[in-house]
């Protein structure tokens, strides 16, 4: 199967972007790209990358970048040109793709498209992308992405929602996170699959790392933001049954900057900012338990499933979170549940799990880990693309 993916960028390139900038926030989304990627040549597609952006060429470049192909590992990632003027640059970016498709058709009849929803300029692809079959990877729901404050704000906003509907009606085919954003956003009944998340199959050459000895550490990595319940965890490790153990927060969010003050008043709590994502991976290894506090009865919580959840059990460490609507019952018996989500619930469940020898919590960790390297690999879950797009030709 042809398959152009849209978009993830090469691991070399990437790493150097890391290396040269200060903001490490694209990593999840990177590695959620690039799992899907490998996990298509893995299933003996013949695939390759399209990217409408080329960082690492946007700050060296006066006016005009051409086009760039680089071959990593039997895949060619192909970096569009383009102009460094914005509305410029979006008139002729409209030419360029179309032109690119139209080549890539002649030399792909029967090729497929697989956009990351979110990427930029996924509408024009989507709209030359007619005579091909489009399958949409949609990781959010368009109200929850689209944030543009200040003047003329709400056009943008209008205008943006209107693009991100459009691109669901020229889909043919959809990857959604959840059933529930199906339900929401497949109207026409189109052929779907749902794919929570992805891990690394090659992740079985790593053998688990052990807790760290004498301390007990709960570990959090993700966005620091209210909505999400980190607020309501960090009362809990506040409070004086939790003082013998460790909060270990890394990631950024609306809570970063209160936490420098209460990380000097609270000694038991550390954060760590952001950090690249294999040193988070490393820490995660080393936790005692892993805790997702997201909340359960806010309305976007249908329409998620956090990929750090799939992150964690991969670990190998115990994963503690709250039961969320749009997690599938086939991961209950793998983690522990707060069915409590106040901080008197968190630090009562906290306690419970910390009480318990490491032999079992070690147990629960390995048992996650096999779970989702053998149902959740990348392998797996391209397969079942494949396979709709087979069913479904």
């Amino acid at each position: 199967m042809d398959i152009l993916y849209i978009a993830s960028y090469p691991k070399k390139y990437f790493q150097e972007i890391l290396d040269n900038s200060k903001i490490l926030t694209s990593q999840p989304s990177q590695k959620f790209n690039r799992l899907f990627v490998e996990g298509f040549k893995k299933n003996k597609c013949n695939i390759s990358v399209l990217l409408t952006h080329n960082h690492l060429k946007w700050e060296t470049t006066k006016f005009f970048c051409k086009e760039e192909v680089i071959n990593e590992e039997d895949v060619t990632y192909h970096f569009l040109p383009f102009i460094k003027e914005g509305h410029l640059n979006n008139y002729y970016m409209h030419c360029v793709i179309k032109k690119e498709l139209k080549k890539w058709k002649k030399k792909h009849p029967k090729g497929v498209i697989v956009m990351d929803f979110l990427k930029p300029y996924s509408y024009q692809i989507a709209k030359h992308s007619k005579g091909f079959r489009l399958v949409t990877i949609v990781t959010d729901l368009p109200e929850y992405v689209i944030r543009h404050k200040g003047f003329m704000a709400k056009l943008k906003n209008k205008l943006e929602y209107s693009y991100y509907n459009k691109i669901l009606k020229l889909s043919t085919h959809y990857v959604f996170l959840t059933e529930q954003m199906n339900e929401k956003l497949n109207l026409s009944c189109k052929p779907y699959c749902i794919i929570e998340g992805l891990v690394d199959s090659s992740s079985e050459e790593k053998s688990p790392l052990k807790a760290n000895n004498g301390k007990k550490i709960c570990l959090y990595s993700g966005a620091l933001n209210r909505k999400y319940g980190v607020d309501t965890l960090i009362k809990a490790f506040m409070e004086d049954e939790l003082k013998a153990y460790e909060l270990h927060l890394y990631g950024n969010g609306d809570l970063e900057s209160s936490l420098v003050q209460i990380t000097k008043d609270y000694k038991n709590i550390k954060y760590f900012g952001i950090v690249a994502n294999d040193y988070v991976v490393k820490m995660q290894r080393q936790a005692t338990v892993l805790i997702n506090p997201r909340p359960t009865k806010e309305d976007f919580t249908k329409y998620s499933f956090p990929s750090k959840n799939i992150e964690y059990m991969l670990s190998a460490r115990p994963v503690v979170t709250t039961k969320l609507p749009g997690m599938p019952d086939e991961y209950l018996d793998f983690v522990y549940l707060i069915e409590d989500e106040s901080v008197v619930g968190i630090v009562n469940k906290i306690i419970e799990i910390l009480k318990l020898d490491d032999v079992e919590l070690d147990s629960k960790g390995i048992k996650a880990r096999e779970f989702v390297l053998k149902n959740k690999n990348n392998i797996v879950q391209t397969k079942r693309i494949i396979e709709m797009l087979e069913k479904n030709n």
